[in-house]
């Protein structure tokens, strides 16, 4: 399709270096459009008291701008070039060299098109590694005081959560992670009544718990109520209904203030967390998960979330090595989630006391709590303990 230009809205999160000086920025906004191969006209630079700035580079082509929010690591650009000799995308390699971001996420719009669906949501998932949505809808965007939050319909995946620049889940794949971050825990207690949910504002989780008949009530905490609020109205497909649910009770706070005054409290937690960086890096912490022990009952299991055991193996073993450390009993599992980096995702069940299941007894409780599921069955269930050579090496379960 024809377009008057390219238009990159990019965000750096977490970026190890955040200049200041006036003259720095004039010097990388020249090396940017040197790069994209535009022709620069003149550069404005505002500083903000106490900190911050923003900066724009007028191009004969368009411009390159500049925002930055020293304090939360964080800077927004937007690059917009026309022109076909023209690269947006050399003025971004360029300034990512000066703020070297951990992680960035891209939009592209063609301008002039007609089309929003010529736009593409774009995660780093690890170096080197891209992973790119076509945008056929931006349904909601905004910046909370805790993190950022966009929510966009994709051709490939339906609706998509984002947060903080992280792919959190698609209408099309959700059920693969939430089913196996939920039944295993739920399917390995006998009868399960009151079930805690770290995280999972967009109520998926939720949705999974609150179909297991005996639960009696499903306390979900979450940091960020605009989560919840935007789920609410923009992914019904996820939680369906399960906030209005008579047994849910929602707490807007951190999860690492609210467990540790619940002792003995829960048949089972759901730790539905994020990456650990930003909010989620206290779920991850280990008071936070001696936390999780002690507010677990007699014969109670905590879910956890694990992350990539392929592009952050150093993150899946600390974490199964702390949940060693903490609880009595632990088991790494896998399952399979599309939109997750690499697609092969980790969870671990930790509890009291040991909480294997036979096969016959799994496929009773299965059949009689009524579950319909897309992903999990109680064969998965099994097969998912069962660890490939290189994630047995990782938590020493090698031979």
């Amino acid at each position: 399709m024809w377009s008057l230009g390219r238009q990159l809205a990019v965000e750096l999160w977490d970026c190890e270096c955040q200049p200041d000086d006036a003259d720095e920025i004039r010097h990388w906004l020249r090396r940017a459009a040197d790069k994209a191969r535009a022709t620069l006209i003149d550069i404005q630079v505002h500083r903000f008291n106490p900190h911050g700035m923003s900066a724009v580079a007028m191009l004969a082509e368009s411009h390159i701008a500049i925002h930055t929010w020293p304090e939360r690591g964080y800077v927004a650009l937007d690059v917009f070039t026309c022109g076909e000799d023209v690269s947006p995308e050399g003025a971004v390699e360029v300034l990512c060299e000066i703020f070297r971001p951990r992680r960035t996420t891209v939009i592209e719009i063609r301008r002039g098109g007609g089309a929003v669906s010529e736009g593409w949501l774009w995660e780093d998932q690890a170096p080197g590694v891209r992973l790119g949505l076509k945008v056929a809808e931006r349904l909601h965007e905004e910046r909370t005081a805790c993190q950022q939050i966009a929510i966009v319909a994709t051709e490939a995946l339906g609706r998509v959560l984002a947060l903080d620049g992280r792919f959190m889940l698609s209408e099309s794949d959700e059920a693969f992670y939430h089913e196996m971050l939920v039944h295993p825990a739920l399917l390995s207690h006998d009868a399960p009544r009151r079930v805690l949910i770290v995280g999972g504002g967009d109520g998926g989780a939720l949705r999974q718990a609150v179909a297991h008949p005996s639960v009696e009530e499903a306390v979900l905490v979450e940091i960020d109520g605009r989560v919840v609020a935007t789920a609410a109205k923009h992914l019904y497909a996820i939680h369906n209904g399960a906030f209005d649910d008579p047994r849910v009770r929602l707490v807007i706070a951190p999860a690492e203030e609210f467990v540790p005054s619940k002792k003995e409290a829960f048949d089972a937690i759901l730790v539905d967390s994020t990456d650990p960086v930003g909010p989620g890096k206290a779920l991850f912490a280990p008071s936070f998960l001696g936390a999780c022990r002690e507010a677990l009952r007699e014969g109670g299991v905590a879910s956890f979330q694990a992350g990539s055991p392929f592009y952050a193996p150093q993150g899946f073993a600390d974490l199964l090595r702390a949940l060693r450390e903490i609880f009595p009993w632990c088991a790494p599992y896998l399952g399979f989630v599309p939109l997750y980096p690499s697609g092969l995702w980790s969870y671990a069940l930790a509890g009291k006391r040991p909480l294997d299941v036979d096969d016959a007894v799994l496929a009773e409780r299965y059949r009689a709590r009524g579950l319909v599921t897309r992903y999990y069955t109680p064969r998965v269930h099994q097969a998912a303990f069962i660890l490939p050579r290189f994630v047995e090496d990782l938590v020493g379960m090698g031979a």
